[in-house]
């Protein structure tokens, strides 16, 4: 018969796994191949718009620049028009107010100066106090403007250079610029009532620093209308420098404080300054003189009251507090509006609206620091007044756009390069199409070789089953042989029988003997025995040999359960596939022929055997006088079951 080739199934097994890691490489070649499909695709569109933006590279910059030019001519024309305007509404003088904007240090920066026919002059050193203040004004109103605060200005004699003729067209302009930009302004003054035009809300302030001064000034209440129109509706004063306890009611657009000199009209930019800033602006010396505690109470829009107060002694020393039209603290974005320090919280700035802007105080105007903006560098000129911020950001794009240009450039050149390689690489790749046409005939090779697995599974085992068979067959053949020389086997049922009946008769017997004690019974029983006594030999030749042969008949059993095993099998020897099993089929028959050989052998050394156990049996029977040692009856009965089994239990 034959046998599965063990080494064919190794070498496919190794096949198999040399299969599934190339398929594993042709996937992962696939994946690298998509992978730069994508790449290719990614970096023609970036190359592609990279060339499209070098390509209209000269036209956006002349875009650009033609934009950045034109928005500085715009801002700087309404600002040289407002500041003309200004100066040409006060002074009688035929000048212009001009604006140079320029980079300095990658910064914009400005120049003011006048332009009187051809020739520029600097404000500072060439030109009057008037033209000065009156500048000076308008560039404090631009930035305020630009700064995104509260639309007020605070101006602590602002007149101070304008001759008095001129007085008149100074405040004249700053309520028309006050009620044309919805400006709230508050300036304090000296002059004579009569100098302010009608419509300005005259706040007199009379008495002396030491008694307390006083406010004389009609009720402006009805100019604010909505209650949501921005603007400080009044300022409450207590203890704070001269003012005692005072209420001085505000109006939209100019309001003129006025008063005799040294009477204490600018503690009210003091106590502005102290509410809005804080720090070094406000001290003790600002608590009038026996008080613990100096208020300040600034009326808002919607109702609401900033309250500032400085009390000696305390700490903090400041503290702000916002409350509304019904006496509770103001929250804002959960935050308590309530706080105290040196300066004030952060909800302050944003509630009142003013603040420093670089470092400039641009809404409260100092008596003693009349000059704004013209005397600070021209780069905080330009932040401050924003001028030149819109055209820093073309500036900026310009900037970028530059470097975009540069970057597209690189783009343009690396990923040309990179298209490049990866156009060879999709071309070492082209091969993977053949490389899939190799990989589905091996699959379907595979397919077709590892579909006969699970026969060679059942061929290996039925071999294996077939090789046991033909090992027992000729095992059961010689036993069999064996058998037959055999003679039947006595039946010993009977002996066994009346040997059980011997044995209760011994049994009653010793019984009778052990109650009477009298040899009279023993001799009676003496006399049914045989004359002569029988010689009975060792029966356990007999039981071994019994043994052998009940051995026998169960080797006989499994050689009939072969035998039908092998009838199952197929009827016709399997096909080879290849010379390694032809060669191993060969090996097969000769250890098959060997086996048959041993067989023989084995078979000669059962009929020895055979030939032995006869003749003990039949010296044993020869010894036993040819009668059953149980029964004495003639060996002419079977004394053994046709299982081969002796019935031990009928003969102990």
């Amino acid at each position: 018969m034959l046998k599965l080739n063990e080494a064919g199934m190794s070498e496919l097994a190794e096949l198999y796994a040399i299969h599934e890691h190339q398929r594993q490489n042709y996937a992962k070649m696939l994946g690298r191949r998509d992978e730069l499909n994508a790449r290719l695709e990614s970096l023609r569109k970036v190359v592609g718009l990279a060339k499209g933006r070098l390509s209209l590279r000269d036209e956006t910059e002349a875009f650009l620049e033609k934009v950045q030019t034109e928005l500085n001519q715009k801002t700087i024309s309404s600002y040289t028009r407002l500041l003309t305007a200004l100066v040409s509404d006060v002074l009688p003088m035929n000048v212009e107010i001009g604006i140079d904007l320029y980079t300095e240090r990658g910064l914009p920066a400005l120049d003011i100066f006048v332009k009187q026919g051809e020739h520029k002059h600097n404000i500072m050193d060439d030109c009057g106090g008037a033209l000065t203040n009156v500048v000076c004004l308008g560039l404090r109103a631009i930035a305020t403007a630009k700064s995104g605060l509260r639309y007020f200005m605070a101006l602590d004699e602002p007149d101070c250079w304008v001759a008095p003729q001129r007085v008149p067209s100074f405040y004249r302009v700053l309520k028309q610029l006050s009620e044309r930009m919805q400006f709230q302004t508050i300036v304090i003054s000296h002059h004579d009532i009569r100098l302010f035009e009608n419509g300005t809300n005259i706040i007199s302030l009379t008495g002396t620093p030491v008694e307390g001064l006083r406010v004389d000034n009609s009720d402006v209440s009805t100019n604010w209308g909505s209650p949501e129109t921005p603007g400080i509706r009044a300022l409450t004063i207590r203890n704070f420098a001269s003012f005692k306890d005072v209420y001085i009611p505000l109006s939209p657009g100019l309001n003129a404080i006025i008063g005799d000199n040294n009477i204490g009209k600018s503690r009210i930019m003091k106590l502005l300054r102290a509410v809005s800033y804080g720090g070094s602006d406000t001290s003790d010396a600002d608590i009038r003189n026996g008080e613990q505690r100096a208020e300040v109470e600034l009326h808002l829009e919607r109702g609401q009251i900033l309250q500032w107060s400085r009390e000696r002694r305390r700490n903090p020393v400041n503290l702000w507090r916002l409350i509304d039209e019904n006496g509770d603290v103001v929250e804002k974005e959960g935050t308590r509006c309530e706080g105290g320090g040196r300066v004030p919280p952060s909800w302050v700035t944003t509630v009142l609206g003013i603040a420093k802007a670089d470092d400039l105080d641009i809404q409260l105007n100092h008596q003693k620091q009349p000059v704004f903006l013209l005397n600070s560098p021209p780069s905080q000129r330009a932040a401050v007044l924003s001028i030149g911020q819109e055209s820093d950001y073309l500036r900026q794009m310009i900037a970028a756009y530059k470097t975009d240009c540069a970057n597209d450039r690189l783009v343009e050149k690396d990923g040309e390069r990179d298209v490049a390689d990866i156009l060879s690489r999709l071309k070492d790749l082209e091969g993977l199409k053949d490389v899939s046409n190799h990989l589905k005939r091996a699959e379907e090779l595979k397919s077709s070789l590892f579909d006969v697995g699970p026969a060679i599974s059942q061929a290996r085992e039925a071999l294996r089953k077939l090789n046991e068979g033909q090992h027992l067959l000729s095992k059961a053949k010689s036993v069999r042989s064996a058998l037959s020389d055999l003679t039947s086997p006595p039946d010993i049922k009977e002996g066994a029988v009346r040997l059980s009946s011997a044995r209760q008769l011994a049994t009653q017997i010793t019984h009778v003997k052990s109650e009477l004690g009298t040899a009279k019974l023993i001799g009676e029983a003496l006399e049914n025995l045989p004359e002569n006594p029988l010689n009975y030999p060792s029966l356990q030749p007999a039981i071994d040999a019994a043994s052998r042969l009940a051995n026998a008949t169960i080797e006989l059993n499994k050689s009939e359960r072969v035998t039908r095993v092998l009838k199952e099998l197929p009827s016709k020897p399997l096909q080879l596939v290849s010379m390694d099993e032809m060669k191993s089929t060969a090996r097969t028959l000769t250890a098959t022929n060997q086996a048959f050989a041993d067989a023989c052998a084995s078979r000669g050394k059962y009929e020895n055997e055979r030939s032995a156990l006869a003749v003990k049996i039949a010296d044993i029977v020869s010894n036993m006088g040819n009668r059953c040692p149980l029964c004495h009856s003639h060996l002419e009965h079977d004394h053994f079951t046709s299982s081969g089994y002796l019935l031990e239990e009928n003969h102990q």
